[in-house]
């Protein structure tokens, strides 16, 4: 039984989606640590919040993402 030919059980099946979601999770956390701090200079609006609040989102989904990935 193999996962490219559809017959898995359900333990594969969750193992599976949890490790796309972690994944998932840390790549996005990654491009808005990159990202949003550019787009701020850009507009003119980085402040010492806005850092602040980037920060902790990006904490938060990337320790999402491993949290996930263990779960597997």
């Amino acid at each position: 039984m193999t996962f490219a030919e559809g017959k898995v059980g359900p333990a594969a099946r969750r193992s599976a989606v949890l490790g796309l979601l972690g994944e998932f999770a840390r790549e996005a956390a990654v491009l808005i640590a990159v990202f949003v701090p550019l787009d701020l200079v850009l507009i003119g609006a980085l402040t010492g919040r806005a850092m602040a609040a980037t920060v902790i989102g990006v904490t938060l989904l990337f320790a999402t993402g491993v949290w996930l990935e263990l779960r597997r």
